[in-house]
C-alpha cells in the first residue's frame, strides 16, 4: 500500500476519496462517495447510515412509509375522549426523515369536529407503563370533512434521529363542542406484533389502495394496548412529567390513530 508521505495534493488528489459534495462535509443526505476526479463509487453514506449495491443491512432499505400504519377498519373515539389527548405508541428505528403524513377517512365529520396531531418521545411512568414525555413536533391539523386516503405536508421536517430508536407516540386532540365525535379514522394496525422489523422496512398499501399496514405479520394480538384517552391532559405540552398522568386514562383499549409517515429519499 502506497504512502502520502513527503508528496503534494495536487499528485495524489486522482486516489483520495471524497464525498459528492465537496463543501459541505457530511449531512443528514446521502452522498455518493468518489475519486478525486469525481468518478463515482457504489456507495452512498449520509450521517449515521451507508448504502451501497453489496452492502445488506435493514438501513439499506429506505421505505415508502413509517408508523404504525392504518387498517380499512375504522377507529372509534370514545364519547368522551374530545378536548383531552388520545396518544398511539409505534416504533421508529431513527434513521429516516419525514415530510408528511398519510391517514385515511372514513366517516367524514358531521359535528364540529377537528383533530390535531404531535409526536412526542417516550418515558417509563410506574404503574402506567409507557406514556409521552417531550415534543417532536405539533401543529399538524387533519383535514376531516372528506372521506379518503389523504396525505399532509408536516409543518416542517420531522427526525427521530437525536432520540434512540424505540417506541414513541402520536397524540390527537380532538375538539368539538362536547359532543360525541362523529369522525372516524383508519384503524391502528392491530394485526401486526412484528413492529421492530416491520416498521423499520416499512409499511405498504393493500391492492386497492385504501388500506396501509405492516409487511411482517404474525398470528395473535397486538403486544401492546393500541391508545390512550387521558382524562384530564387538554394541551400539547412541551414536555410531561409522571404527575400528568396521575389524572388516570379514560380507555386503554382505545383503537388508536392509523398513519403512515412519508419518508424523504
Amino acid at each position: 500500500m502506497s504512502s502520502l508521505t513527503s508528496t503534494q495534493i495536487n499528485n495524489t488528489y486522482p486516489g483520495l476519496l471524497k464525498l459528492e459534495d465537496s463543501t459541505s462535509g457530511l449531512t443528514n443526505s446521502f452522498q455518493t462517495i468518489q475519486d478525486g476526479l469525481g468518478n463515482n463509487l457504489p456507495l452512498k453514506v449520509k450521517d449515521g447510515q451507508i448504502q451501497g449495491q453489496n452492502l445488506f443491512s435493514f438501513g439499506y432499505f429506505v421505505p415508502d412509509y413509517e408508523g404504525p400504519g392504518f387498517l380499512a377498519t375504522q377507529t372509534t373515539p370514545p364519547g368522551t375522549s374530545q378536548n383531552v389527548l388520545n396518544a398511539t405508541p409505534f416504533y421508529n428505528a431513527g434513521l429516516n426523515s419525514f415530510s408528511a403524513i398519510t391517514y385515511r377517512v372514513i366517516v367524514a365529520t358531521t359535528t364540529t369536529d377537528t383533530a390535531e396531531v404531535a409526536f412526542y418521545s417516550t418515558q417509563f411512568v410506574p404503574g402506567l407503563g409507557l406514556q409521552p414525555k417531550d415534543l417532536i413536533l405539533s401543529g399538524i391539523s387533519l383535514d376531516l370533512t372528506t372521506t379518503g386516503v389523504k396525505t399532509l405536508a408536516l409543518p416542517s421536517t420531522m427526525s427521530f434521529s437525536g432520540f434512540n430508536s424505540g417506541i414513541y407516540f402520536a397524540v390527537m386532540k380532538i375538539s368539538n363542542s362536547g359532543v360525541t365525535p362523529t369522525f372516524r379514522t383508519g384503524a391502528y394496525a392491530t394485526t401486526a406484533t412484528f413492529q421492530v422489523i416491520s416498521s423499520q422496512l416499512g409499511l405498504q398499501f393493500s391492492s386497492n389502495n385504501d388500506t396501509m399496514s405492516l409487511p411482517f405479520k404474525q398470528g395473535g394480538t397486538q403486544a401492546t394496548s393500541p391508545g390512550f384517552v387521558y382524562s384530564t391532559l387538554a394541551t400539547f405540552k412541551t414536555s410531561f412529567v409522571a404527575a400528568d398522568f396521575s389524572g388516570g386514562i379514560l380507555n386503554a383499549s382505545y383503537i388508536g390513530f392509523g398513519f403512515g409517515l412519508n419518508v424523504i429519499k
